[in-house]
């Protein structure tokens, strides 16, 4: 008998704080998330942050002195503004796998290609790359400067806010996070003159791809953004809320560069598709090859838990754009080979439709910049 109340008891105390279980969770209170993002202290909070990011401008700016065909690039200076300019220096927040390819691999390949000139046609048996019109290319018509650059914003830049945003989230925090992919608290939509305080680096990127109507990309990380002040704001019991808020700010950095990569190409197969492309048309799209494969490769340096991509895909996608990471790739067959190798950018796109779930309107509109369209 003695048992039975025992039990019954224990079933009464285990009901009563599941109840009151409840009754905490039940009277948690909606955030309240803010129209407009506010900071007092964005630029002192966020000093490393842009410091980094502009140490890529400044990278970026050496190695298109050798787009000159007059320049000659040293190395070490690559190395100076890649990892000895400042602490932390942009090398310290870029994930192993592009250090290694950039410090192994491409500057060699930019050093020896400077002060060359090169032609794209004679590039089955060339050993160094050159100036072709205005880009700096390598042995195999790829643009080393493209794929250091744009690669760094995501193996680099999102790479960093991927880090800040796995620990402990303070409001200064945010104000990192959001000063490292190139925005600042007056979210413009924009990376023009037409605004106060432009977009820069990955959201410049990104607000080209939104159509400003508050449901893409870029209206997307804002909203994780407000929300994920509010969430940190209200205290512990909103975690469930900042993850929440973390994971839409990442999914929707990483579909926008996706979404640019599909975008360049676009442009570059309707420039070697032409007609008789010019050699300034080939080479601007070496360029949109460039970057596209910059956007999509970088990814690879993010922690796989970060990202929706899987390292298979991007070297499907690398694969396709012949620009296998394991050598100087074969991206002259572009304009070498154009009714072998063009519908390869087709099926970028389509894989890249596929990993994210496109639907066909996306897909339409990623052959648009936004920003220019509607003079933002």
């Amino acid at each position: 008998m003695k048992e039975k109340i025992f039990i019954v008891l224990i079933a009464v105390l285990v009901v009563s704080s599941c109840k009151k279980d409840k009754e905490i969770v039940d009277s948690k209170t909606p955030l309240e998330i803010p129209t407009n993002y506010t900071s007092t202290n964005f630029i002192a909070n966020s000093t490393q942050e842009l410091n980094v990011a502009a140490q890529l401008g400044s990278l970026t700016t050496y190695m298109k002195k050798a787009q000159d065909v007059g320049y000659k690039s040293i190395k070490d200076s690559l190395v100076y503004f890649f990892s000895g300019s400042a602490t932390p220096s942009l090398k310290d927040v870029t994930g192993t796998y592009y250090i290694n390819l950039i410090e192994s691999n491409w500057f060699d390949e930019i050093v020896a290609s400077s002060q060359n000139t090169y032609d794209p046609l004679n590039a089955p048996t060339a050993t160094t790359g050159g100036v072709y019109i205005n880009r700096l290319l390598n042995a195999k018509a790829k643009e080393n400067i493209q794929e250091i650059e744009k690669g760094l914003y995501t193996a680099a830049l999102y790479n960093h806010f991927v880090s800040m945003s796995t620990g402990t989230i303070t409001s200064s925090t945010i104000d990192k996070m959001l000063a490292i992919i190139g925005g600042n608290p007056s979210f413009p939509n924009s990376y023009t003159g037409n605004v106060a305080s432009p977009d820069e680096y990955i959201l410049k990127y990104v607000s080209r791809r939104d159509k400003n109507d508050g449901s893409g990309f870029y209206s997307n990380i804002k909203n994780g953004f407000l929300k994920l002040k509010a969430a940190v704001a209200a205290g512990d019991n909103y975690i469930a809320e900042q993850n929440e808020a973390v994971n839409t700010i990442r999914l929707n950095i990483e579909k926008g560069m996706a979404a640019t990569t599909i975008n360049y190409c676009y442009a570059a197969l309707a420039k070697l598709s032409a007609t008789s492309p010019t050699d300034a048309e080939k080479a601007s799209a070496m360029h949109d090859l460039g970057e596209a494969e910059g956007f999509v490769h970088g990814l690879k340096a993010v922690p796989t838990n970060a990202r929706m991509i899987t390292n298979a895909q991007v070297d499907e996608v690398l694969n396709l754009l012949l620009a296998p990471s394991t050598d100087k790739g074969r991206m002259f067959m572009f304009i070498t080979m154009p009714s072998v190798h063009l519908p390869q950018l087709s099926d970028v796109q389509t894989k890249l439709k596929a990993v994210y779930n496109f639907s066909a309107t996306e897909m339409e509109d990623f052959k648009n910049n936004w920003v220019s369209i509607q003079g933002r």
